[in-house]
């Protein structure tokens, strides 16, 4: 899981998105993904691993 956030927030540099607009652009809600990033969130779904993921590889 580590990884799969660092790559998001990698990208999410890269394309110089807000939390906000990856939320948007993922399905995942902003918030959820504001606690993963800052290390506050430990548990992740497989429904959030999975968006996130899927969203990971349409920017490949």
């Amino acid at each position: 899981m580590e990884n799969l956030i660092k790559a998001v927030m990698r990208k999410k540099g890269e394309l110089n998105l807000s939390t906000k607009a990856l939320a948007e652009n993922t399905g995942v809600s902003q918030w959820t993904l504001s606690a993963l990033f800052r290390g506050k969130r430990i548990r992740i779904y497989k429904s959030t691993e999975k968006k996130l993921n899927d969203w990971l590889y349409t920017k490949i």
